[in-house]
């Protein structure tokens, strides 16, 4: 039609009599409409809706008196809203569907939507078209989608498979090439560790030996520089069993005071699961002494005083001299001998030892009965001695007496071996 319209309004008021169209108008040429146009009412009703619930839009928005060619064009074009409105409209619903994780619904259910069962004749097929396809497209998405999570936890299951897959290939053909580097990478480590734990050893053993070489010049120095029996008493092992000895030590000689300078050399022993130490010291006036001390558990050291003074309950040529038949115990060196004399002729019946004391050249023989407890214990201390060559005499503490009314000859009975050595581990 050869007509130029435009339509600059459009309105429903809903007045509950009657509803008046303003502002419409003509342009140019064309065909223009005055004076209201009545239409009949009751409430404000969306347009889409309104469209949607009557059968002819002129009956909707000019009633039984509108304009037969205004009609035609105003039907066209409200068509084609009608129709891109209900594809955004069902768009943004599918849209909320999807992202909240809910199944679509079905499209013919929703608000304003076309059915199959009841077709909007004012909506053109072209528009129905596409609501149907993309209806069709947002569900085919919203199953990919589902699809594809099964699917990410498949190709997991499938990579931890491969890794269990191939660690037991791994640990089933191992190479023999590399089993042998593995071993000896492993004894590298083994030797590492040897050699650091030996250093370490060794740095452990230096810093307990110098912390205890000094404990041994405190115990040394204190001995050496005390003067009075009381004080040497608090550096002397076995005080109690010692003090009665000192006393009448020292009451034929005095108390002599030295200043210790240096140790010259030193030397660990455990002796009956007992840790001693030997030292040579030296002292400021140039003299050296051998002295033993024994290791506390609080890791002090104490002197033993006997071997220091060589301590004999009578001196060695005066017991030799005096001759006493009541047994006395003395430091001696001995070894074995076989000068069978007096009353110990029979060699079948006695075992004879040479006994020599320090600082003196005059000797004794001494005498045990074969077979006797005595004789089997100084068989067996030399021959485990007897085997090393230049052996020098046993140091021993022994319980020796002379032959009662005996006039003749250096001849004593050796009644007990009270230690193989010049000192007791333990208090008697």
């Amino acid at each position: 039609m050869g007509r130029n319209s435009a339509i600059d309004g459009l309105q429903l008021l809903g007045n509950p009599g009657r509803s008046q169209v303003a502002g419409v108008g003509t342009n140019g040429g064309g065909m223009g409409l005055e004076g209201p146009l009545h239409v009949e009412s009751c409430a404000v009703v969306p347009l889409a809706e309104a469209c949607c619930q009557y059968q002819d839009l002129g009956l909707v928005v000019f009633g039984g008196s509108a304009h037969a060619a205004t009609i035609d064009v105003l039907d066209g074009c409200v068509n084609n809203a009608i129709g891109l409105i209900n594809v955004v409209e069902m768009s943004k619903e599918q849209h909320q569907v999807t992202n909240s994780n809910v199944a679509p619904s079905d499209p013919s259910k929703q608000a304003g939507a076309p059915t199959n069962e009841e077709k909007n004749p004012f909506v053109p097929e072209i528009a129905r078209e596409e609501v149907e396809d993309v209806y069709v497209d947002l569900e085919h998405a919203a199953v990919k989608r589902a699809i594809k999570i099964p699917a990410i936890g498949l190709l997991a299951l499938f990579g931890v498979l491969l890794c269990v897959a191939a660690i037991f290939l791994i640990s089933v053909f191992k190479s023999p090439l590399l089993e042998e580097e593995s071993v000896e990478i492993q004894q590298l480590i083994l030797e590492n560790e040897r050699e650091n734990q030996k250093e370490k050893i060794k740095k452990d053993a230096y810093e307990l030996t110098s912390r205890l070489l000094k404990q041994v010049e405190v115990s040394v120095r204190g001995y050496y520089a005390a003067d009075q029996i009381s004080e040497k008493l608090k550096y002397v092992r076995q005080p109690e069993r010692v003090r009665p000895l000192m006393e009448k030590y020292y009451q034929q000689q005095p108390v002599v005071k030295e200043e210790f300078h240096q140790l010259e050399k030193y030397g660990a022993l455990n002796i009956d699961k007992v840790p001693f130490v030997y030292a040579r010291v030296q002292m400021e006036n140039g003299t050296s002494r051998d002295v033993l001390l024994e290791r506390l558990a609080d890791e002090s050291f104490k002197l033993d005083w006997e071997v220091d003074v060589h301590y004999q309950p009578l001196a060695w040529d005066g017991f030799i001299e005096l001759r006493p038949s009541e047994p006395l115990v003395m430091r001696v060196a001995v070894k074995p001998d076989s000068f069978h004399v007096y009353q110990f002729r029979d060699s079948s019946k006695y075992d004879c030892y040479q006994l020599t004391a320090k600082g003196s050249d005059h000797y004794v023989f001494g005498y045990v009965v074969k077979g006797s407890e005595v004789s089997i214990q100084l068989r067996q201390i030399f021959m485990r001695v007897k085997q090393l060559a230049n052996t020098s005499p046993e140091p021993m503490m022994l319980q020796l007496r002379f032959p009662e009314g005996s006039s003749q000859g250096n001849c004593v009975h050796i009644d007990r071996i009270v230690a193989p050595r010049w000192f007791q581990i333990r208090e008697p």
